[in-house]
């Protein structure tokens, strides 16, 4: 009876000791990732404000301390709201690059928000692709997120690209949905004629949560934040602006 006590003992301190062990493993692993995230906001914390006097690309961006930084830089995207969403943009060789490295070249799970490498660097495309991460803490192109939410959207209709030649691209959002990334609106950026571009449109609407009558011609010029979703491998969130003008000055 004694031995049979002693075996559930020592069965019950292995037990006990193997808990305690992937306890701990599951605590050093959420303070390691807790650090990463850290690390990545303190970096483009540091990045903003070497690039500008105020938390606000209006107030100026130092683009030549931006290029010594990284040659790769091609533009700055702002949300006024949401706020978080405030980062330069670049344009690697390939599409892989800055999946997993910073602004500043660090080996980094937050990357880069990028343009695709195939895109023309000034935003002259009918269709610029521009990628960001969605991640965990909310920074990147997670909080895209909340214009799944109509109402929000219509408080927050636009967004702003500064460009390298001291131009604000000023982009009202059309389209939000989730979309296949396989789909044109997740892949094409080139279109042959117009109608090309409104059978594109017509792809876009097809999947869009929700309707915003914002009108769109085939000569217009567009840009496509991309995502992904954490909810299905296959899915993308892509959330559509149109060019409405462009000039510091120049107001919705």
């Amino acid at each position: 009876m004694a031995r049979v006590k002693k075996k559930h003992h020592i069965i019950s301190t292995i037990i006990l000791i193997a808990a305690f062990a992937v306890l701990g493993f599951s605590l050093f692993k959420i303070g390691s990732e807790k650090l990463e995230y850290k690390k990545g906001r303190d970096e483009y914390n540091k990045i903003r404000a070497e690039a500008m006097d105020k938390d606000d690309p209006d107030s100026g961006i130092n683009w030549k301390k931006l290029k010594k930084i990284n040659p790769d830089i091609v533009g700055w995207i702002r949300f006024k709201e949401p706020k978080i969403i405030n980062y330069p943009i670049v344009q690697g060789e390939d599409n892989s690059i800055y999946l997993s490295k910073s602004f500043g070249e660090n080996f980094h799970k937050f990357g880069c928000i990028f343009i695709n490498c195939d895109n023309k660097k000034n935003f002259s495309d009918q269709n610029t692709i521009i990628y960001g991460h969605n991640l965990d803490d909310g920074s990147m192109f997670a909080s895209l997120k909340q214009y799944e939410d109509k109402a929000f959207w219509r408080k927050h209709k636009e967004f702003q690209i500064y460009t390298p030649d001291d131009v604000r691209h000023n982009y009202k959002i059309f389209a939000v949905g989730t979309y296949p990334a396989t789909s044109d609106p997740a892949t094409k950026f080139k279109f042959r004629n117009k109608k090309e571009f409104r059978d594109f449109l017509d792809e876009v609407r097809k999947y869009q949560l929700y309707e915003t009558h914002v009108g769109i011609y085939s000569d217009d010029k567009i840009v496509t934040l991309y995502t992904c979703t954490n909810v299905r491998e296959a899915d993308r969130r892509l959330v559509f602006g149109v060019w409405v003008g462009d000039g510091k000055d120049h107001h919705f």
